[in-house]
């Protein structure tokens, strides 16, 4: 499968901009395989989103890419992923970052992304099931990201959980592809940037009650 993965980064991750050496090299150590269902680990390294289990999705390299090179991933960053799914963009971002506290509402999930993790000898990752939307976090964080798009957007959800300069990576739309932003914080809000555009599958059971604006 080595040769697979220096495909991979060659023909779709690279093709797609994705120019940090560290992020390359990152994704270049972990074994995609292992992070998908049994039944597609022969198209693991495909251009496509694959099935994790859970009726979940794996979002493609050159997005996963994408999302890591426009974060910054810097040695003291502790970040937030919500939907960690079976631990592959954790896995990936661990030599990157100091400490990343990964969420996902599927104890399946979170049970394989642990083993995964644990293959990988990643130290600095927490996983935890939990629904964002059923508990708050109390904690703040130099970067999150959301693995999952929304409809619309209202960034008080995660304004007070960034660091002063900290950024969020969200993407917001409906149809074929979604607005891939950043949210940086600067003073008391968050100044959005669109760095680009993909289709991500949609979040699930947003509260009725919230109104996500953006």
């Amino acid at each position: 499968m080595m040769l697979h993965r220096e495909q991979m980064i060659k023909h779709q991750v690279r093709t797609s901009a994705v120019v940090n050496p560290k992020v390359l090299d990152a994704m270049s150590r972990v074994p995609r395989e292992n992070f998908v269902d049994p039944s597609v680990r022969s198209i693991a390294y495909s251009d496509t989103m694959l099935p994790i289990g859970c009726a979940e999705l794996m979002l493609p390299s050159r997005t996963h890419g994408l999302v890591m090179q426009h974060i910054e991933p810097d040695p003291k960053d502790h970040v937030l992923i919500i939907g960690g799914g079976t631990g592959y963009l954790s896995g990936c971002l661990s030599t990157l970052v100091k400490k990343i506290y990964a969420i996902e509402k599927h104890a399946d999930l979170v049970g394989l992304a642990r083993q995964n993790l644990e293959d990988l000898a990643c130290k600095n990752v927490t996983t935890e099931t939990k629904n964002f939307f059923d508990a708050p976090i109390n904690t703040t964080f130099n970067k999150i990201i959301f693995t999952a798009s929304f409809p619309s957007f209202d960034t008080s959800i995660v304004n007070n959980m960034l660091t002063p300069d900290g950024c969020c990576f969200v993407a917001v739309g409906n149809g074929a592809m979604m607005r891939c932003l950043i949210l940086t914080k600067q003073g008391s809000r968050l100044i959005e940037k669109e760095v680009f555009d993909d289709y991500i599958p949609q979040i699930q059971n947003i509260p009725k009650k919230d109104q996500f604006i953006l």
